[in-house]
């Protein structure tokens, strides 16, 4: 995998290098279409070890805690300081930072209602278990994708 510090530099190389507006939606779809080098990085994240994920937890904590008290403070003080957060948010690099950071939430949704589940005495047969440990990150896919298809649908 390579380091996505590597891999924003390349995208922002590629965004600088476009000529017009399809060399840079055809940079967007290469860095986070569905088949996309970001898209890609993001899957396999789930497939990390678990001290890995812990790590990635924690560096996703890093960037979303300032995002968000950058978004609470835009949307708390007006026009003049939530433009400039708006123009970030809706560039391709914050969409893919406020991807990762919904991927994340939902991710640790799920699991922590599959513990739930587990605290309350159900889900340990191995079947079950092996189940949702599949389950969680294929469900989490999936509702971060809904996510935001509701938001670019409305």
């Amino acid at each position: 995998m390579s380091s996505i510090a590597e891999l924003l530099e390349e995208a922002s190389g590629a965004v600088q290098a476009a000529v017009d507006l399809a060399a840079l939606d055809a940079v967007r779809v290469h860095y986070l279409g569905k088949k996309g080098v970001f898209t890609a990085q993001l899957r396999e994240l789930g497939k990390l070890p678990p001290e890995q994920i812990r790590a990635a937890g924690q560096a996703m904590a890093f960037v979303g805690i300032p995002v968000f008290l950058w978004f609470l403070y835009a949307l708390a003080s007006g026009t003049d300081a939530w433009v400039p957060f708006a123009r970030h948010a809706g560039a391709w690099y914050g969409q893919v930072v406020l991807i990762g950071l919904s991927w994340a939430f939902f991710e640790h949704l799920t699991s922590g209602l599959r513990h739930f589940v587990m605290d309350v005495g159900a889900g340990y047969e191995l079947d079950t278990n092996n189940s949702w440990s599949w389950a969680v990150p294929a469900i989490a896919i999936v509702l971060t994708a809904l996510f935001w298809a509701a938001i670019n649908l409305r």
